[in-house]
């Protein structure tokens, strides 16, 4: 019998990655109420179904809105707000929010600011007075799907960290991951056999028993709770 496992002995829960669907609901800090409509005229006759915007004039708005909600698919940032100017206004959002989806608007004359912001951490820049609905669409579609995989990728390298083992109870054997091994502060070994942690005193023996109850049960789940010196 062949048993594969996970524990959540490090805090962390192992289970399917989440589907994430791609909402459009848009929050716009712009404080000029004129490019302010035009987004959301190109918006409304865009492809986005169901699309909503929430507008803030300022950054402070702005950030008190990402503070209330945290749904938010994009972030349209203008760059020279009342209570901000410039780059600095993209940074001090990022300080906020480091990992949100903003899609910097930049003046005609700010071209080399916009490419800055996107190596600074904006997923993309528009150049106010040269987009229309199709590149404003296709830009937010882009962003929100960058977005989305990178945040899997990041969940991906998370379960990677997890403690997880295979008790191979035909083969007499343990194999364990070296984060299982760290959590317990045991030095590592390739194969423990099973005669090894049938021993009480054996601080992997509790997998003994997981395996034992889980030979039995068509549902288990166990949480283990244990101080380490560090």
């Amino acid at each position: 019998m062949n048993t594969n496992g996970h524990t959540n002995l490090a805090g962390i829960e192992m289970g399917d990655m989440a589907n994430v669907e791609t909402n459009t609901k848009i929050l716009l800090i712009e404080d000029n109420p004129g490019d302010a409509r035009l987004v959301e005229i190109l918006l409304m006759e865009s492809d986005l179904e169901n699309c909503q915007i929430q507008t803030k004039t300022t950054l402070a708005d702005g950030i008190a809105a990402l503070k209330e909600s945290d749904d938010y698919a994009a972030i349209l940032l203008d760059l020279t707000l009342p209570d901000s100017r410039g780059f600095e206004t993209l940074e001090n959002l990022l300080e906020e929010f480091p990992d949100n989806n903003v899609i910097v608007l930049t003046g005609l004359d700010d071209k080399r600011l916009g490419i800055n912001a996107v190596k600074a951490g904006a997923q993309d820049f528009l150049i106010k007075g040269a987009f229309d609905t199709e590149q404003l669409s296709k830009t937010l579609r882009f962003s929100v799907e960058r977005t989305r995989v990178l945040k899997r990728l990041e969940e991906t390298q998370r379960i990677a960290k997890i403690a997880n083992w295979e008790y191979h109870f035909d083969q007499q054997q343990m194999i364990a991951s070296n984060e299982l091994f760290r959590i317990f502060g045991i030095e590592r070994k390739a194969i423990i056999t099973i005669k090894e942690i049938v021993n009480p005193d054996n601080p992997l023996h509790i997998f003994h028993n997981i395996h034992l109850r889980a030979a039995t049960e068509k549902v288990y789940k166990e949480d283990i709770q244990f101080l380490r010196a560090d």
